[in-house]
């Protein structure tokens, strides 16, 4: 009966001596683990960098985070390590606005969130070059007193109005335009008409106006004609009918 008595008694002592030592330890299920979730960071905002790119900061308000999460329209876009506190975002379109949101998480939970808005660089302008000519036209037969067309022939007096909308220059030389009939170029007579057009340098926001004479078939009064303009350089020129 004595012998029974030491077995129990150092048992119950074995125990006794295993649990103070896992108490002295420290070991629990919920040892080291954050009791609640971060607190949420503030103070965020984008910084637009350039068409395609916005650069995000915050304030990290939190000693129990185990990283931030970043939402762009509230799509998740990065999961960033304990005490991030800001991020490039990258690849975005030209003049768009968005809304980003950060977070703090542990295991516990997710921070509520902090929230702004931003809006990427625009495309600088285009700037359109052109030449606006406006012109009109009539026919006759007879220019003065003696300029008179050949027969089955008439001349085609245009009146031109050029504005130059974005060039350095534009030369307004006679030799430059044509009146194409029937796929026929037909070039400037001199028939002492009066208002001819002067050969300058429109210089870019200049504006010139005068006139011009072509000699071509009578037929252009029912078929119309084609005013060309063509030179070593390209323009872009806009044709307006009166």
């Amino acid at each position: 009966m004595k012998r029974t008595f030491v077995v129990v008694l150092v048992t119950v002592t074995v125990v006794a001596v295993l649990a103070v030592l896992l108490l002295s330890s420290g070991n629990s299920p919920s040892d080291g683990l954050p009791s609640t979730p971060p607190q949420s960071p503030s103070n965020l905002a984008a910084e637009p960098i350039s068409q395609a790119q916005l650069n995000l900061h915050w304030v990290d308000n939190s000693d129990n985070e185990q990283g931030f999460k970043l939402y762009r329209d509230n799509v998740l876009i990065a999961t960033l390590p304990t005490n991030a506190t800001n991020f490039q975002d990258t690849n975005l379109k030209a003049g768009t606005s968005y809304q980003y949101s950060v977070t703090a998480y542990n295991d516990i939970g997710e921070s509520s969130p902090c929230a702004c808005s931003a809006k990427t660089l625009s495309l600088p302008p285009v700037t359109t070059k052109e030449i606006v000519i406006t012109y009109s036209s009539y026919t006759t037969d007879q220019i003065g007193e003696w300029n008179k067309a050949d027969q089955g022939y008439t001349y085609l007096v245009v009146s031109l109005d050029i504005e130059n909308k974005g060039y350095d220059s534009f030369n307004t030389g006679h030799c430059f335009f044509s009146v194409v009939v029937n796929n026929v170029a037909y070039n400037v007579e001199y028939v002492g008409l009066g208002n001819i057009l002067k050969v300058v340098d429109l210089l870019n926001g200049g504006k010139i106006s005068g006139k011009l004479a072509f000699e071509v078939p009578k037929e252009v009064t029912s078929t119309g004609y084609q005013l060309k303009y063509q030179t070593w350089k390209e323009y872009n020129i806009e044709w307006i009918k009166q």
